[in-house]
């Protein structure tokens, strides 16, 4: 689908200068779950506008507020910002520094996401892949080993970026690569084996970056807008940097933000992640193409803004192989700019034997919790009776230690170790009746180890049903935020 622009509905200027807005499709409802035979129909989504631009010295943003948005309904986020100034119909704020935000002009109206970032000035290099300013079909991007591809300011191109078994890759610039044209017919997980000739060909079951068996990469820059799965799924890699990337418009079923699954080395900063399902999951390497089970460790995610329309902000999970283990992952300075089932969950699943999730860190996080966005809403598919889905009731959750359906499973075997996990210095901002963080475990052989928690928000319902072993649980050493 190609986009059109939506000033209509509202104009965007920078220091007196306007700015080119584009469209991002994002749902409009809360249903996480395949269809039969086609993917969500366009009504279950919703537009939204986002802007990008080269913050030189600090500036003003105004923006045209929408007809018929009321003062009330203007928000900016981070919350914890206070430097909105509503008035005569246009909402203002000074952006100092190259960072994201979001303003949002209530349910009925187009939100706004402002990318300001550090300048880029591209230098073309030999052997490129260059898209400069216009609309590009490109279908399967596959760069050779060396090679850099730039997605250019003012570049729209319709395709994906697939890199297999390549060394020193780099992916740069500040347009767009849309994912919209890419048909997804598998619901089985097929994406996480190889594609064949004819996915490549028809651009069938291809997500919207996928990076395998590879070895430093770097991805900076770009937007990433409406991946048919996962956005960014890398695998069994080493060196990853990730920076500055934007990903917006995901609206489709487990639209992930970033998956990495076996991979060491990964640093990603500065960036933002709006997604449908989770935004940035660590995996044990040892679900796919039947190798032997490759650990996921030293990765990091800092100064982030991660939105989570349906599922958790960060997770770390564990399955489907003997041995798995996930090691020295860090989030820290990042924004949660929507909370909707948890902010962090560590988990298992079954289907292997003896896993391992130690030296989690999660540090300096501001929790926003949202008013209600979605309304209640009937879904309707072919094989089932239809079904009601309530307005979401906010579940304020700071974290969760827990297995995943271990109840049917034999479980007196299974060895699980959560160890040295820490939790420290989170705030909560926004509309919450309560906070509550749990550890439900209940495999026979599973423990909590070295569980450290501090400085978070008060009055936080603490939940265990677990062994918890030399573990330091202090929920309201500095009490901070709270209820709106």
């Amino acid at each position: 689908m190609v986009y059109a622009i939506v000033a209509a509905a509202m104009s965007v200027m920078f220091d007196g200068v306007p700015l080119h807005v584009e469209e991002a499709r994002h749902s409009a409802f809360p249903m996480n779950q395949t269809w039969p035979g086609y993917e969500r129909p366009l009504s279950q989504s919703r537009i939204d506008g986002f802007v990008r631009f080269d913050l030189d010295s600090p500036g003003e943003l105004a923006v045209t507020m929408p007809e018929g948005c009321e003062i009330g309904d203007v928000r900016l986020r981070p919350y914890s910002l206070d430097v909105l100034h509503v008035s005569n119909g246009v909402a203002r704020f000074m952006i100092n520094r190259p960072g994201q935000f979001v303003l949002e002009f209530g349910e009925r109206h187009p939100a706004l996401f402002v990318f300001a970032d550090c300048p880029f000035r591209y230098e073309h290099v030999p052997n490129e892949i260059y898209f400069g300013p216009g609309v590009h079909d490109a279908g399967l991007i596959e760069p050779k080993n060396g090679q850099t591809v730039c997605i250019d300011a003012g570049a729209t191109v319709y395709g994906a970026l697939y890199l297999a078994n390549v060394t020193n890759v780099t992916v740069t610039g500040r347009g767009v690569l849309d994912g919209s044209k890419i048909r997804r017919v598998s619901d089985d997980g097929r994406y996480l084996r190889g594609l064949t000739a004819e996915d490549k060909a028809t651009m069938r079951d291809v997500t919207l970056f996928t990076c395998l068996w590879s070895k430093n990469v770097e991805v900076r820059g770009i937007v990433l807008r409406d991946s048919p799965f996962w956005t960014m799924l890398m695998r069994n890699s080493v060196g990853i940097g990730i920076d500055g990337v934007k990903i917006v418009g995901q609206w489709r079923y487990n639209s992930d933000g970033m998956d990495i699954c076996g991979c060491e080395d990964v640093r990603v900063q500065n960036s933002f992640v709006r997604s449908f399902d989770d935004s940035f999951v660590v995996r044990d390497g040892g679900l796919a193409w039947g190798r032997v089970p490759v650990s996921s460790r030293n990765i990091a995610c800092e100064n982030c803004m991660l939105w989570s329309d349906w599922g958790y902000n960060v997770k770390a999970q564990i399955g489907g192989s003997r041995d798995a283990l996930i090691e020295e992952v860090s989030v820290t300075n990042c924004v949660f700019a929507n909370v909707d089932s948890g902010g962090v969950i560590l988990a298992a699943r079954p289907g292997g034997r003896n896993g391992v999730i130690r030296d989690i860190r999660v540090e300096h996080i501001e929790y926003d919790f949202a008013s209600h966005r979605y309304a209640h809403q009937w879904q309707k598919r072919e094989v089932i009776d239809d079904k009601f889905v309530p307005r979401l009731i906010h579940n304020a959750r700071l974290f969760e230690i827990c297995n995943y359906g271990f109840e049917s499973e034999d479980v007196r075997n299974i060895e699980l170790l959560f160890d040295c996990i820490t939790f420290r210095h989170l705030s909560a901002v926004g509309k919450y009746g309560h906070l509550d963080a749990v550890v439900r475990l209940t495999a026979e052989k599973e423990c909590v180890r070295r569980l450290v928690v501090e400085d978070v928000p008060p009055r936080v319902d603490w939940k265990q049903k677990s062994t918890l072993c030399d573990s330091k649980i202090v929920v309201n050493v500095e009490p901070q935020g709270g209820c709106m």
